[in-house]
């Protein structure tokens, strides 16, 4: 049985309540079995935040789950000697040893547990040995997999794009560029050059910027990802409006509708970029008109009953 197996019931939490299942067992279940995705999970969280929420006192501590820990206790605690077997393997190993270890090994060193490990030990020796302590810290982030962690950093990029941080951003995604380099696949890499188009426009590096957002609309309309090139011609849109170029704007915005209708935009969505069609040929865009249909694309993609779009007057 693997930990994808267990949802996480009110049973479950409340042996953990009790004592009976630790809350590091929890947490392996919750990370492994992803609860935010399984609509039974979160149910039974919900219920259970709201029974302690009414509870009259302490009286579900003497309830007891027999059978849930039967099922389930024996596999955690074996996945923590497990994760502290691999803790001690890494540390009696010299010190540039133990990366390639990690990246050798195809199903040791690896998951939540021995990462909480290492990061404990990391804290544990920050002001005795601070070399060793971020040596383990780099540990911890290689067992963790490199998806979820690029998948978090790549967000932080963005993030402090937006805020108009684009050296902190492009500091970023610099270092990530082996990471990245991991997954090549359409989906990564498109998302990774149009953050870079964003980075490279707020740089100033208008040609640059041009470049990497025709390169990142191009790429999404052979995947057939309507949305994304709509919204990253928009950031092209954006960087020719700055530069007072309104015949490409009404260009682009050409090339946005006859492209998109063969794509997986939903109608009104279509509809949308057809009203701002007529709008470029007015000469009417503006970066508020710009950023308001980027706000309406984005809600749309995931609302297909989404109501019309309007120019803002």
């Amino acid at each position: 049985m693997v930990l994808n197996d267990i949802h996480i019931t009110r049973e479950l939490l409340r042996a953990v309540a009790r004592g009976e299942l630790s809350e590091r067992a929890l947490a392996q279940i919750q990370t492994q079995h992803l609860e935010s995705l399984c609509p039974f999970c979160r149910r039974e969280i919900r219920a259970w935040l709201e029974e302690q929420m009414s509870s009259p006192g302490p009286a579900y501590l003497l309830e007891t789950f027999p059978a849930v820990l039967n099922r389930h206790g024996p596999e955690l605690e074996a996945r923590l000697r497990e994760s502290e077997r691999d803790f001690e393997d890494l540390l009696a190993r010299p010190r540039e040893e133990r990366l390639f270890r990690i990246d050798r090994a195809r199903s040791r060193f690896r998951g939540p547990f021995l990462a909480e490990r290492l990061i404990q030990e990391s804290r544990r020796r920050t002001l005795a040995d601070p070399g060793e302590a971020l040596h383990l810290a780099e540990l911890a982030r290689a067992v963790l997999h490199p998806r979820l962690y690029l998948n978090g950093r790549h967000n932080l990029a963005l993030y402090l794009t937006e805020a108009g941080r684009y050296e902190q951003a492009a500091g970023l995604v610099a270092a990530d560029t082996e990471l990245y380099r991991q997954f090549p696949e359409p989906w990564t890499q498109l998302r990774l050059t149009w953050l870079q188009g964003k980075i490279a426009a707020g740089l100033g590096e208008a040609r640059e910027a041009e470049r990497l957002f025709r390169e990142t609309r191009d790429g999404f309309l052979r995947q057939g990802i309507g949305y994304d090139a709509a919204m990253s011609s928009l950031d092209l849109t954006l960087l020719y409006l700055r530069e007072g170029r309104m015949a490409e704007v009404q260009r682009l915005a050409e090339e946005m509708v006859a492209a998109f209708e063969s794509q997986e935009v939903h109608r009104e969505a279509l509809a949308a970029l057809r009203l701002f069609q007529e709008a470029a040929r007015r000469e009417e865009i503006t970066e508020s008109v710009v950023r308001d249909l980027f706000t309406y694309l984005a809600s749309a993609r995931s609302d297909p009953a989404a109501s019309r779009w309007n120019l803002p007057t």
